[in-house]
């Protein structure tokens, strides 16, 4: 009979057979940090880089704030050059209690079993907390519309941004940015025409949208009328 992890369920060979990977040394790597690195630490094998997706930085979160937190003396994250990303912030585990006893069960940390229980919680189902993951998705989707509206959007009115994705949504156009899909300048323009948030400064372009989709003039640049000017021209 397979013998198990008791806090984690995990079997006790497999746990053995990831330690071993997580303490071997890559090729050509050297390293000059502040724990004793493949000797009885290793890799947590859960980090982001510079380019990472919104859903690896979301991750990296939720395993510092459930797991990393419960365990600080076993922990640590070091900020790593990389030849193609520039920089690694990876996540460090102490892995064996001791360097004496060797690659036993026995000898592994509880730290390091419940950094493989969330490693195969994310094989199973890639995202460790919706919530975190979404709350991310829409603050890194809201800096995309503010960087890429069209100038002719009004940023004067409060909220413009989350006003604007939030039509953009409502509208059916997607916007993720791990799926490299992002809204257009036409669904933008779209967006903020139902929105009302027409810049003044921008008319000539306004009136040139709305001629070319067949809509009507935007209040904003209608003439203001008068309290009592309809019943005079009466």
């Amino acid at each position: 009979m397979t013998k198990t992890d008791p806090l984690t369920g995990l079997p006790e060979d497999y746990v053995v057979e990831m330690a071993k990977l997580s303490l071997t040394r890559p090729e050509y790597f050297a390293y000059w940090g502040k724990v004793e690195l493949f000797d009885t630490w290793g890799w947590a094998g859960i980090d982001y880089n510079r380019d990472s997706s919104v859903l690896d930085r979301a991750n990296y979160q939720v395993f510092h704030r459930d797991v990393v937190s419960q365990y600080e003396d076993h922990f640590t994250s070091e900020r790593m050059n990389h030849w193609a990303v520039g920089w690694v912030e990876r996540t460090l585990v102490k892995v064996l209690v001791n360097n004496e006893d060797g690659i036993v069960f026995e000898n592994i940390t509880d730290a390091f079993c419940e950094t493989l229980s969330v490693l195969t919680a994310i094989e199973e189902y890639a995202v460790l907390d919706d919530a975190t993951y979404y709350d991310m998705e829409w603050d890194e989707s809201i800096s995309i519309v503010e960087e890429y509206a069209p100038k002719m959007i009004d940023r004067d009115v409060k909220l413009w941004s989350t006003m604007l994705l939030s039509k953009l949504l409502d509208n059916d156009v997607e916007c993720c940015p791990d799926a490299d899909r992002y809204p257009s300048e036409e669904d933008m323009i779209m967006a903020a025409y139902e929105c009302g948030m027409c810049d003044k400064e921008y008319e000539e372009e306004w009136l040139e949208f709305c001629f070319d989709n067949n809509l009507t003039k935007p209040a904003t640049f209608l003439p203001k009328q008068i309290d009592g000017q309809m019943e005079m021209e009466l």
